[in-house]
């Protein structure tokens, strides 16, 4: 791609970002270009003449290109263009909707009330809560069993993906009114694993402890880093570094986020992480079904309602908010559907490949960004050269 058309795109990004009050990460990109935005329509007209430029050439970037048309599409939905739900995740996370079925989401249920019972927990609100998230330490304690964690599975990543990960990783402690028990912020020089103290946001076990620094460490911040690296190093064009989590990068990030106790630590999977991991999967499912509902003109009330119903942990004002969000806000339209997509999807893979095949894939995810369907047709690749 010519320097001048990459910087105008990363250029275009940056002056996005400013335009709506949003952070630039210009440690990601190579170039300092910015163009300037007065409104929403400018940028469309920029980024929709980039998506014609880059249809049009012969050495089309795939993953450039279905990054540039998610922006257009982000953007016009600012703008309140009527565009389907289905068109809209299709242009911006690039995949297709589809609900869960009954009978799926059921036997999740089952094997999860099975497994608590083995836990000698019974499948009720009040006891998950009190019973299977029941973890306390003071600050001090717990700080030094997450750091301890965190150098523990440092030498399992690492040796997994053949790749090593020295960038500085921090736990700090936050008591913060938000639904999360943990995030990751990315500042200029480190990594910064944020766990919510706010014990009534926050509910922890030893598996959910472990599973955050796996997922947020070890998925996101070393994923990150790698494509940092080769960026910085000219291997993956820069444009890669304008990460928006409206596009298909969502899905490869929380692909591997999601995924990577799958992978990396399942032979460490024991019944309380196996309760833990059967209910991130259905509370993936159960809200993107909701999703769906809502968007497909069912009232609010009763997506709600199967919201709730069908997972047992599910706060209704919480519920209702989320639900809200995935056809009212440009942002969180595209990515909130992400999560349970990417999660099926690289489960799935997971358990297809044998154990070195499964170990290319996973390692292959931490060095190129791909689409939702790269990512597939990776996958059969590797799947076809098993069989032979």
């Amino acid at each position: 791609m010519e320097k001048d058309l990459q910087e105008n795109i990363v250029g275009s990004y940056r002056g996005l970002r400013r335009l709506l009050g949003k952070r630039f990460k210009d440690n990601f990109v190579l170039s300092n270009r910015i163009i300037k935005y007065n409104n929403l329509e400018e940028a469309l007209s920029d980024f929709t003449n980039y998506e014609k430029i880059l249809l049009d050439r012969k050495d089309n970037n795939e993953y450039i290109l279905k990054k540039v048309t998610a922006t257009k599409y982000y953007i016009m939905s600012l703008l309140n263009y009527n565009i389907p739900y289905e068109e809209y995740m299709e242009n911006t996370i690039g995949v297709t909707v589809k609900t869960t079925s009954q009978n799926i989401i059921d036997d999740i249920v089952k094997d999860v009330k099975t497994k608590l019972e083995q836990l000698k927990i019974i499948y009720t609100k009040k006891e998950i809560y009190e019973k299977f998230y029941s973890f306390s330490m003071n600050k001090e304690d717990l700080k030094e069993y997450l750091t301890k964690e965190l150098k523990r599975q440092k030498s399992i990543v690492e040796s997994y993906l053949e790749l090593e990960f020295n960038d500085e990783c921090i736990i700090e402690f936050v008591d913060e009114e938000v639904p999360y028990g943990y995030y990751l912020n990315i500042g200029e020089d480190k990594y910064i694993l944020n766990v919510n103290i706010n014990m009534d946001n926050s509910r922890f076990n030893k598996a959910s402890l472990r599973y955050a620094i796996a997922h947020e460490i070890y998925g996101h911040a070393m994923q990150l880093s790698y494509w940092n690296k080769f960026i910085k190093e000219g291997i993956i064009n820069e444009i890669c570094g304008c990460e928006e989590d409206y596009g298909p990068e969502i899905i490869q990030l929380e692909g591997v986020g999601e995924s990577i106790v799958y992978f990396v630590f399942k032979d460490e999977i024991d019944l309380e992480m196996e309760v833990e991991l059967l209910l991130d999967k259905l509370h993936h499912l159960v809200q993107n079904n909701s999703y769906i509902m809502f968007n497909s003109g069912y009232a609010l009330e009763e997506c709600v309602n199967y919201y709730c119903d069908n997972y047992i942990l599910g706060d209704r004002e919480f519920v209702k908010k989320r639900i809200l969000l995935s056809k009212e806000d440009s942002f969180y339209r595209a990515n909130l559907y992400s999560y349970g997509s990417s999660l099926i999807t690289f489960i799935n893979i997971s358990e297809e490949l044998n154990l070195n095949k499964g170990k290319e894939f996973f390692r292959q995810m931490y060095l190129q960004p791909m689409t939702y369907k790269e990512i597939l047709k990776y996958y059969q690749k590797l799947k076809l050269e098993k069989n032979i």
